[in-house]
């Protein structure tokens, strides 16, 4: 993959976060980091490794390679856009604990930053209730890995990341919980992308809940 052309498509975690983690390209011809947000990418895991990695209490081989691999099938299959989001249900099991959601062939209303104040987006949310506590919110996580179609296989544009949730002020005197949350910003028109999603509680022997992903067109902002 040449890295230096996809310093376009950024991972974002949080974008109204203040916390930036700098998450650099993978591969001999790394260029400069993209950014991440409220959010960290687990060590050890480059893509086409078989390298595990560690979401909350329980250790899980979700990892760059086992969600790449031709041989996972998609959860759901999209063409050209993912909007309405679609909604995956409160327990999957995919590359272990994973919703997979291939996108092919993006419209290229859903894609790139065109003199635009918020670019397009393929994002990834937590879609099951929302807690109305500080224990609840922070028992919540989520992860995403984010590919591109390249020839005949799923070359990985990020490594794991994984964000956690947040308790934070709400302006008006009060707190509320700022949920696990990721994206690509500045997709390809044309291209081919594939998203390997979860949404879990960290107790409880980490179960999934219900995950969200759905791709945006740019803002304009007057």
């Amino acid at each position: 993959m040449n890295c230096a052309r996809e310093l376009n498509e950024r991972t974002i975690w949080g974008l109204v976060t203040a916390a930036a983690l700098a998450l650099g390209c993978s591969g001999a011809d790394a260029g400069d980091p993209s950014v991440l947000e409220n959010g960290t990418e687990q060590g050890g895991v480059e893509p086409g490794s078989d390298g595990d990695a560690e979401i909350g209490s329980v250790q899980q081989a979700w990892s760059v390679d086992s969600c790449g691999r031709e041989t996972t099938a998609a959860n759901a299959t999209f063409t050209g856009k993912v909007d309405p989001a679609t909604i995956s249900p409160a327990t999957y099991n995919t590359c272990t604990k994973s919703y997979v959601v291939d996108i092919n062939s993006l419209q290229s209303a859903y894609a790139g930053k065109p003199r635009s104040d918020v670019p397009a987006l393929i994002q990834v949310s937590w879609a099951g209730a929302v807690p109305t506590t500080q224990a609840a919110c922070e028992d919540t996580e989520g992860g995403a890995i984010f590919y591109r179609r390249s020839g005949s296989s799923w070359q990985a544009l990020t490594g794991q990341v994984r964000s956690t949730g947040q308790w934070v002020s709400d302006f008006f005197g009060g707190f509320r919980c700022e949920l696990p949350y990721a994206s690509l910003a500045n997709p390809t028109a044309g291209a081919s992308y594939r998203v390997a999603a979860t949404m879990r509680n960290i107790s409880g022997g980490n179960p999934t809940r219900q995950v969200s992903i759905q791709t945006t067109r740019a803002v304009f902002i007057q």
